[in-house]
């Protein structure tokens, strides 16, 4: 694929081509550390030992602690894993705000957690492809337990400004609620983006703030 000279490849944000580099340590990974990581024999604890390091190398470069990462096989499980989890550990509110341009990885959750109850609030994006984020925060009240962005749209690439929604949040519910859920789907962003490179996940400062969910594949 990377010798046609005929391709030119415009899709990377979605699945990038797996660089040679990469391939080859995953092939070693497979080869010598097969065993089930949570067995006591040698090859599993050597497995436990391999996936560890991998976690403390991932959350360096995310500025987040291991014991915070998840790995997961794709960013649909992520989105799933985030939403259903987060939301089904309230014992208070029902409200959900979401955009009205979301990937369906997030869009059918909320589908079913509407089915289960729960009062979901979508916000149409502008004729434009961009999101009012005013409109966003004028949903969101009392009765609200989760807000849910993408960062980039998956289909036209249209940046949504995530850190000020998530920050009004934060003011929007401080003396309101004790804890609402922020989903940063960050899965489309550019790896070269300065977001990417210097991607950090949001620390509570006070049990009223948000607590910030990110996404990625």
């Amino acid at each position: 694929m990377l010798q046609n000279p005929q391709l030119h490849y415009l899709d990377n944000a979605a699945t990038t081509i797996v660089a040679p580099e990469v391939a080859d340590v995953i092939d070693k990974a497979m080869r010598e550390h097969w065993a089930n990581p949570s067995s006591l024999y040698g090859p599993g604890a050597r497995s436990e030992e391999a996936l560890n390091a991998a976690r403390a190398a991932v959350a360096r470069t995310l500025g987040c602690k291991s014991r915070e990462l998840y790995f997961t096989s794709c960013g649909s499980e992520s989105n799933n894993l985030a939403l259903l989890g987060a939301v089904q550990t309230r014992t208070f509110g029902k409200g959900i705000v979401v955009s009205g341009f979301e990937h369906p990885s997030v869009q059918r959750p909320l589908e079913r957690l509407a089915k289960l109850g729960y009062d979901v609030t979508v916000v149409a994006p502008r004729a434009d492809g961009t999101l009012d984020i005013d409109a966003m925060l004028e949903r969101v009240d009392k009765n609200t337990i989760l807000v849910a962005c993408m960062m980039v749209n998956n289909e036209i690439g249209t940046r949504n400004d995530v850190e000020r929604l998530a920050a009004e949040v934060n003011r929007a519910i401080e003396f309101q609620t004790p804890s609402v859920f922020f989903l940063k789907n960050s899965s489309r962003v550019p790896p070269a983006s300065p977001f990417a490179q210097k991607l950090t996940t949001s620390e509570v400062p006070h049990p009223s703030k948000s607590r910030e969910i990110i996404a990625e594949r």
